[in-house]
């Protein structure tokens, strides 16, 4: 029963497919039995029906017949099911039928995981399920009570890609428990679980399996727990790992244990509990508004409102079969229908950036099926569907018009364009302390932490070479003193170039004496200091150019971020706002000054933790001598941050939105595409 009203659910054992019927057709598939006819049937069940229920009710039997779930009692019926039966083997075998989510099936482990459920009889689902949910809870409030410890780990994981090779370990192996769970709980239910296999979704493998017999459960309180049970499966082993990560000693151990934690929560979160993808989120939602098939009948209501009320096609029928289905249908179809058209856009852009040759392939034919097919279908539609045989001419009027409306908003109407950037939080360049001269530190004035103030003394180096040099021409001008005076008396004519080597001589002197000075190595402005925790003794020998550390100041603090080339000019062209978020708080925006930017590319990345390749950081070539390369050009660009703004230390990743001026998409998509060909395919 759902919302009062009964529903039948229908599978087929050949084929594997299955739907939900309710209304006259659930009656008179019930009543089918090879003699009757269909109009005997419908006579029995609704002797009064009207012209819409008989053509839902014929599309409904044509549907069903076309899955092979019923036969129509002719030879060409029959040779349907057939053809249908090895169609679908075909497509499981070949599993390539839609490359953004290539499913790969490896066995029917329906065999082994009944032994399992066979030797976990005695355990209770209850109590597992008040288990995860108490694991859950408790790491809830233990991570609200340790936010600042979290925080700076999760700023330092941003700021260090290196460290993300955890997470895709663990990824897969958090995705087998997942699916694990959800079978387990189909067989303690009396279900079946057939196939076991990966999908590659969007080029990324994923374990999946076929958990479709849930469906058959008749109670919405146990299909609920068997969608749940993926869930609360990973947010328990997240937990897991949560408690590990605070108990466990720095080492492998201990991040694996926040790798997990982050991980089960992030991917539970943003892809399973999201109801907008038919995910187990979607799953939960229906069965709990008690709306099955809510995706493909909101987007048939959708299309229903179109046809009766804007193409005037009065024997239009309503999937709408209860109280309260239609503020759902209108609200889910329109949500769903924009975020399958935000991801989509996104995924084919991210493709054809990443991999240009076969991620571009897979953008075509992501767009051919968000815009192509459906658009042919339409024209379809308006040139041959029956209901509109007396207005074909006025439909396809209207629908023209409807279309020139939506191309003219596209083409024409601006929309809010930014530029995505990357950077660390640095400081300007009187506030960096580098060693002047090849020496060794002889004092240390200060601490690491220390609050100073501009021109204070911080550290001292010895650098014996300057002192010698130094004593020797203080020697050599007062040789060349004693002999300038003594030719002023003797020897007039050699005067002249005495003194030109005394003056030059005292020229020397004063560069030595300014060399000598700068081995005091003061504060170039207010702060607090931090020095490098390898030379914080006395005695060690640092190169010329050795920065030994810096001074944090809360009302200087700088971005250093990096543009890739082919956004470069949508920043020349303009830039109304600048936003940065730091990783260590990234809830909180900041707006920053655009105040310098060069003014051609090179390939330097100015930090480290901007280096990731196809983990989302700026792909790096190479290398060499602390400096990393990388693999296309980059425009530098400095921002400043509001004054007062704290950061845990220098060199913490940043992420800099740059807001332009507004653009249509058609614009946009334009531009991205013939970057894309210029750049990336090198057309």
């Amino acid at each position: 029963m759902v919302r009062g009203e009964p529903w039948t659910f229908v599978h087929s054992e050949v084929t594997g497919q299955h739907v939900r019927i309710n209304g006259i057709n659930r009656q008179v598939v019930s009543l089918l039995d090879g003699c009757s006819a269909v109009e005997q049937l419908l006579e029995m069940v609704s002797p009064e029906s009207c012209d819409d229920e008989k053509e839902a009710l014929a599309l409904g039997l044509l549907a069903l017949a076309s899955y092979g779930l019923i036969s129509l009692n002719t030879p060409a019926a029959q040779s349907q099911l057939q053809q249908q039966a090895a169609e679908s083997s075909r497509c499981r075998a070949r599993a390539w039928h839609n490359p953004l989510a290539i499913r790969l099936p490896l066995m029917d482990p329906d065999a082994w995981l009944e032994r399992i459920d066979r030797a976990c009889r005695g355990v209770s689902v209850g109590a597992l399920v008040k288990i995860a949910v108490s694991l859950i809870l408790s790491a809830l409030l233990v991570a609200a009570l340790h936010t600042r410890e979290l925080a700076d780990q999760i700023a330092f994981i941003a700021r260090t890609p290196q460290q993300w090779w955890q997470m895709i370990v663990l990824y897969p192996l958090l995705k087998c428990i997942h699916e694990f769970a959800h079978a387990m709980l189909v067989k303690r239910f009396g279900g079946s679980v057939h196939e076991v296999g990966i999908t590659l979704l969007v080029l990324m493998p994923v374990p999946y399996l076929d958990a479709s017999d849930s469906w058959r459960l008749e109670s919405r309180r146990q299909r609920i727990l068997v969608s749940a049970a993926g869930m609360l499966a990973e947010g328990a082993v997240a937990a897991l790992g949560l408690f590990t990560w605070l108990l466990v000693e720095p080492g492998v151990l201990h991040d694996m244990g926040f790798a997990l934690a982050l991980t089960g929560s992030v991917s539970t979160l943003l892809f399973n509990a999201n109801p907008l993808l038919k995910f187990d989120g979607y799953q939960i939602l229906q069965d709990t508004i008690d709306i099955p098939d809510l995706a493909p009948r909101a987007s048939r209501y959708l299309r229903y409102l179109f046809r009766r009320h804007v193409l005037g096609i009065r024997a239009a029928s309503s999937p709408v079969s209860a109280s309260g289905e239609r503020r759902w249908f209108i609200a889910y179809g329109l949500s769903a229908g924009v975020y399958r058209w935000v991801l989509t856009l996104s995924i084919a852009l991210y493709l054809a950036t990443r991999f240009p040759i076969l991620g571009s392939l897979l953008a075509l034919f992501a767009l051919f099926q968000l815009i192509v097919r459906p658009v042919i279908r339409a024209i379809a539609y308006l040139a041959r569907s029956p209901e509109l045989q007396d207005r074909r001419s006025t439909a396809a009027l209207v629908s023209g018009i409807v279309a020139s409306t939506l191309i003219a908003i596209f083409l024409l109407v601006p929309a809010p364009t930014s530029t995505r950037a990357q950077g660390v939080v640095s400081v300007p360049s009187q506030a960096r302390l580098f060693a002047p001269y090849s020496g060794e530190i002889a004092s240390l004035n200060v601490s690491d932490g220390q609050l100073v103030a501009r021109d204070q003394l911080l550290l001292t180096l010895r650098s014996p070479e300057l002192t010698t040099r130094l004593a020797v021409t203080r020697s050599e001008l007062d040789v060349i003193g004693i002999r300038y005076q003594a030719a002023l008396v003797n020897d007039i004519g050699n005067a002249s170039s005495l003194r030109e080597d005394l003056q030059e001589t005292r020229r020397l002197l004063s560069t030595l004496s300014d060399r000598v000075e700068s081995l005091k190595v003061k504060a170039g402005t207010s702060g607090t200091v931090k020095l490098d925790s390898r030379l914080l003794r006395v005695g060690q020998y640092v190169q010329a150019g050795t920065s030994l550390g810096h001074i944090v100041n809360a009302d200087s603090l700088r971005i250093k971020a990096v543009v890739r080339e082919s956004d470069i000019s949508r920043v020349k062209a303009g830039v109304r706002q600048v936003n940065v978020r730091l990783a260590e708080r990234f809830s909180k925006p900041l707006d920053a000054n655009l105040v310098q930017e060069t003014p051609a590319a090179n390939r330097d990345l100015p930090s480290q933790a901007m280096a990731g390749n196809g983990l989302g950081g700026i792909a790096v070539a190479s290398k060499q001598d602390r400096k990393w390369e990388t693999v296309e050009p980059v425009f530098h660009l400095e921002l400043e941050l509001p004054q007062g703004t704290r950061a845990s230390g220098i060199g913490g990743r940043a992420y800099v939105t740059l807001t332009h001026e507004a653009e249509s998409l058609g614009n946009r998509s334009w531009r991205t595409l013939r970057q894309l060909l210029l750049d990336q395919l090198a057309i």
